[in-house]
Protein backbone atom coordinates (compact mmCIF):
# COMPACT_ATOMS: atom_id res chain seq x y z
CA UNK A 1 0.00 0.00 0.00
CA UNK A 2 1.37 3.45 -0.62
CA UNK A 3 1.80 5.57 2.27
CA UNK A 4 0.86 9.35 1.75
CA UNK A 5 1.73 12.00 4.41
CA UNK A 6 -0.32 15.60 5.13
CA UNK A 7 1.15 18.08 3.80
CA UNK A 8 1.85 20.26 6.99
CA UNK A 9 3.98 16.95 8.06
CA UNK A 10 6.17 17.37 4.92
CA UNK A 11 6.67 21.20 5.72
CA UNK A 12 7.55 20.18 9.44
CA UNK A 13 10.16 18.14 8.24
CA UNK A 14 11.59 20.44 6.06
CA UNK A 15 11.75 22.99 8.30
CA UNK A 16 13.52 21.11 10.58
CA UNK A 17 16.51 19.89 8.22
CA UNK A 18 19.65 21.18 9.34
CA UNK A 19 20.67 24.32 7.19
CA UNK A 20 23.96 24.32 6.22
CA UNK A 21 26.46 27.19 7.31
CA UNK A 22 28.65 29.39 6.28
CA UNK A 23 32.41 28.30 6.30
CA UNK A 24 34.37 29.75 9.30
CA UNK A 25 36.77 32.26 8.78
CA UNK A 26 39.87 33.43 10.89
CA UNK A 27 42.72 35.65 9.88
CA UNK A 28 46.25 35.24 11.52
CA UNK A 29 47.44 36.86 14.48
CA UNK A 30 51.20 38.58 14.10
CA UNK A 31 52.32 36.69 17.77
CA UNK A 32 56.29 37.50 17.93
CA UNK A 33 57.35 40.19 19.37
CA UNK A 34 59.21 40.75 16.04
CA UNK A 35 57.93 42.05 12.78
CA UNK A 36 59.73 38.60 11.40
CA UNK A 37 58.26 35.67 12.71
CA UNK A 38 60.92 33.19 12.55
CA UNK A 39 62.85 35.22 15.30
CA UNK A 40 60.70 34.19 18.24
CA UNK A 41 57.10 32.95 17.67
CA UNK A 42 56.55 31.11 20.83
CA UNK A 43 52.43 30.35 19.91
CA UNK A 44 50.18 30.53 16.58
CA UNK A 45 47.05 32.11 17.04
CA UNK A 46 44.11 33.60 14.82
CA UNK A 47 41.21 36.32 14.93
CA UNK A 48 37.64 36.12 13.43
CA UNK A 49 37.86 39.62 12.46
CA UNK A 50 40.38 40.58 9.76
CA UNK A 51 43.13 42.98 10.27
CA UNK A 52 41.75 47.20 9.94
CA UNK A 53 45.57 48.14 10.25
CA UNK A 54 48.05 48.78 7.79
CA UNK A 55 51.57 48.45 7.38
CA UNK A 56 51.88 52.31 7.38
CA UNK A 57 49.97 52.45 10.92
CA UNK A 58 53.07 49.85 12.38
CA UNK A 59 50.72 46.51 11.58
CA UNK A 60 51.51 43.75 9.87
CA UNK A 61 54.64 40.76 10.10
CA UNK A 62 55.74 38.14 8.04
CA UNK A 63 57.84 35.01 8.03
CA UNK A 64 61.10 34.29 6.08
CA UNK A 65 61.49 31.15 4.79
CA UNK A 66 64.36 29.59 2.82
CA UNK A 67 63.48 27.24 0.66
CA UNK A 68 66.83 25.12 0.82
CA UNK A 69 66.39 24.77 4.57
CA UNK A 70 63.21 22.88 6.36
CA UNK A 71 62.59 21.68 9.83
CA UNK A 72 62.44 17.73 10.40
CA UNK A 73 59.94 18.28 13.10
CA UNK A 74 56.89 21.15 12.11
CA UNK A 75 56.22 23.52 12.89
CA UNK A 76 59.58 24.99 13.20
CA UNK A 77 59.24 28.33 12.83
CA UNK A 78 63.26 28.77 12.47
CA UNK A 79 62.79 27.46 9.14
CA UNK A 80 59.46 27.34 8.24
CA UNK A 81 56.11 29.22 8.60
CA UNK A 82 53.14 28.42 10.67
CA UNK A 83 49.76 29.46 11.02
CA UNK A 84 47.22 28.74 13.47
CA UNK A 85 44.45 29.03 16.65
CA UNK A 86 42.05 27.00 18.26
CA UNK A 87 38.75 25.74 17.16
CA UNK A 88 36.26 23.29 18.34
CA UNK A 89 34.27 23.20 14.75
CA UNK A 90 33.99 19.89 12.52
CA UNK A 91 36.86 20.11 9.75
CA UNK A 92 36.37 18.85 6.26
CA UNK A 93 38.08 21.28 3.99
CA UNK A 94 40.29 24.20 4.10
CA UNK A 95 40.87 27.30 2.07
CA UNK A 96 44.37 28.96 3.11
CA UNK A 97 45.70 32.24 1.53
CA UNK A 98 48.80 33.35 1.89
CA UNK A 99 49.97 36.70 0.93
CA UNK A 100 53.80 37.06 -0.21
CA UNK A 101 56.02 38.74 -2.63
CA UNK A 102 55.52 37.65 -6.04
CA UNK A 103 58.72 37.06 -8.67
CA UNK A 104 58.01 35.58 -12.08
CA UNK A 105 58.67 32.31 -13.37
CA UNK A 106 59.15 30.53 -9.51
CA UNK A 107 56.90 28.23 -7.55
CA UNK A 108 54.62 28.70 -4.82
CA UNK A 109 53.96 25.21 -3.94
CA UNK A 110 54.24 24.56 -0.67
CA UNK A 111 54.62 21.11 1.48
CA UNK A 112 51.74 21.55 4.31
CA UNK A 113 50.94 19.74 7.74
CA UNK A 114 48.10 20.44 9.25
CA UNK A 115 48.24 19.33 13.11
CA UNK A 116 45.81 18.94 15.43
CA UNK A 117 46.99 18.82 19.18
CA UNK A 118 50.60 18.69 18.53
CA UNK A 119 49.46 15.58 15.95
CA UNK A 120 49.68 15.80 12.06
CA UNK A 121 46.31 14.46 10.59
CA UNK A 122 47.01 15.21 7.11
CA UNK A 123 50.37 16.11 5.02
CA UNK A 124 50.83 17.38 1.60
CA UNK A 125 53.37 17.63 -0.32
CA UNK A 126 53.96 19.98 -3.01
CA UNK A 127 50.39 21.75 -2.98
CA UNK A 128 49.60 24.54 -5.71
CA UNK A 129 47.65 27.51 -5.24
CA UNK A 130 45.35 29.60 -6.91
CA UNK A 131 46.68 33.49 -7.53
CA UNK A 132 45.13 36.48 -6.95
CA UNK A 133 46.18 40.02 -7.07
CA UNK A 134 47.25 41.68 -3.60
CA UNK A 135 47.95 45.17 -2.84
CA UNK A 136 50.15 46.16 -5.75
CA UNK A 137 52.21 44.37 -8.17
CA UNK A 138 54.69 42.79 -5.92
CA UNK A 139 52.24 40.61 -3.28
CA UNK A 140 50.08 38.41 -4.43
CA UNK A 141 47.43 35.99 -2.44
CA UNK A 142 48.51 32.16 -2.78
CA UNK A 143 45.14 29.59 -1.55
CA UNK A 144 45.77 26.16 -1.16
CA UNK A 145 42.56 24.24 -0.98
CA UNK A 146 41.69 20.59 0.50
CA UNK A 147 38.93 18.72 1.06
CA UNK A 148 39.62 15.98 2.47
CA UNK A 149 40.07 15.94 6.01
CA UNK A 150 37.93 14.46 8.59
CA UNK A 151 38.47 16.48 11.73
CA UNK A 152 35.03 16.30 13.88
CA UNK A 153 33.82 18.76 16.37
CA UNK A 154 34.42 18.53 19.94
CA UNK A 155 32.26 19.65 22.80
CA UNK A 156 35.14 20.13 25.02
CA UNK A 157 37.90 22.73 25.30
CA UNK A 158 38.87 23.91 21.82
CA UNK A 159 42.07 22.10 20.19
CA UNK A 160 44.95 23.93 18.66
CA UNK A 161 45.12 23.50 14.38
CA UNK A 162 48.04 24.44 12.92
CA UNK A 163 49.04 24.71 9.21
CA UNK A 164 52.71 23.74 8.77
CA UNK A 165 54.09 25.57 6.03
CA UNK A 166 57.23 24.93 3.89
CA UNK A 167 58.31 25.73 0.22
CA UNK A 168 58.46 22.25 -1.70
CA UNK A 169 61.28 24.17 -3.92
CA UNK A 170 64.44 25.30 -2.87
CA UNK A 171 64.19 28.48 -5.17
CA UNK A 172 60.54 29.19 -4.20
CA UNK A 173 60.14 32.85 -3.93
CA UNK A 174 60.57 33.20 -0.18
CA UNK A 175 58.57 34.58 2.85
CA UNK A 176 54.57 35.04 4.13
CA UNK A 177 53.09 38.00 5.71
CA UNK A 178 49.80 38.46 7.72
CA UNK A 179 48.55 40.78 10.55
CA UNK A 180 47.99 43.84 7.96
CA UNK A 181 44.95 45.24 5.93
CA UNK A 182 47.29 44.72 2.59
CA UNK A 183 48.10 41.07 3.42
CA UNK A 184 45.14 39.72 5.44
CA UNK A 185 46.43 35.99 5.37
CA UNK A 186 43.67 33.63 6.86
CA UNK A 187 42.27 30.42 6.40
CA UNK A 188 38.32 29.04 5.94
CA UNK A 189 37.42 26.22 7.97
CA UNK A 190 34.71 24.02 6.41
CA UNK A 191 32.37 21.95 7.96
CA UNK A 192 30.63 18.70 6.14
CA UNK A 193 27.70 20.84 5.14
CA UNK A 194 29.57 23.15 3.44
CA UNK A 195 30.39 21.19 0.89
CA UNK A 196 29.33 20.67 -2.13
CA UNK A 197 27.68 17.83 -3.60
CA UNK A 198 30.73 17.07 -5.32
CA UNK A 199 33.71 17.25 -2.49
CA UNK A 200 31.48 15.01 -0.49
CA UNK A 201 31.61 12.52 -3.36
CA UNK A 202 35.00 12.71 -3.35
CA UNK A 203 35.71 12.62 -0.02
CA UNK A 204 33.19 8.96 0.26
CA UNK A 205 35.16 7.89 -2.88
CA UNK A 206 38.67 8.48 -1.02
CA UNK A 207 37.74 6.89 2.23
CA UNK A 208 36.01 4.29 0.33
CA UNK A 209 32.04 4.97 1.81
Amino acid sequence: MKKTFPLAAVAALAFAAPASAAPTSFWFDCTGTAPLQTIDVSDYTWSDTAPTAGFADGAGCGWLDPGALQGSAQPNPLYDAGFGGTYAGEIRKFDLTLYGPEVSGLSRAIDLQVQVDGQAVNTYTGLEPSVSDGPDDTIKAYTYTAHDLDIPAVTATARSVVFAVSLHYIDSSPGWLQGAKEAPSNVRLFAWDDLTQEEQDDFNGVFGL
